[in-house]
């Protein structure tokens, strides 16, 4: 049996973040993408690679909708970004909550200002280079049809 799945394809890019450590090292930055709950706690959907510099540029990174939002495309997530700190402890830069439909209504490349730890806005910012919603052939078995999400074509071909 085929189903028509949707995905979320973002690939997203830094503006200006982060500091550079003991005057040499430049920082390292990651995002943690996390999508809201019913009762307002959050889930941890995605947490990108780190890049290098501060306008780090991450890969396209591609979600299934169900799992980035459970087929809402209202429904907030947060993007919440961090400098990767030496002795394993994070500094956050700060975070952004917003949407799919939010994002794709966001005009392309537009700048995105980060909040705060007391939710004004900070001096850090990052960038939506591309965000798209492709829909793929997905194979479902009768038993994954109930119990787990559809495994989509694009999963089948990375080894």
């Amino acid at each position: 049996m085929f189903l028509i799945c949707k995905q979320v394809t973002l690939r997203l890019k830094g503006h200006g973040m982060g500091s550079t450590r003991c005057c040499i090292f430049p920082p390292t930055i990651f995002y943690v993408l996390s999508k809201v709950n019913e009762d307002g706690s959050y889930i941890v959907v995605y947490r990108s690679e780190t890049a290098p510099g501060d306008t780090p540029s991450w890969l396209p990174v591609t979600i299934s909708i169900r799992s980035l939002c459970n087929g809402d495309k209202d429904r907030g997530l947060q993007f919440h970004f961090f400098q990767e700190g030496f002795n394993g402890y994070h500094t956050s830069l700060g975070f952004v909550l917003t949407s799919v439909n939010r994002m794709r209504g966001a005009p392309e490349g537009s700048t995105v200002k980060l909040l705060g730890k007391n939710g004004k806005v900070c001096r850090y910012a990052f960038r939506f280079s591309y965000i798209y919603i492709q829909y793929q052939k997905c194979n479902v078995s009768e038993s994954s049809f109930l119990l787990h999400e559809p495994l989509c074509a694009s999963h089948l071909d990375r080894s």
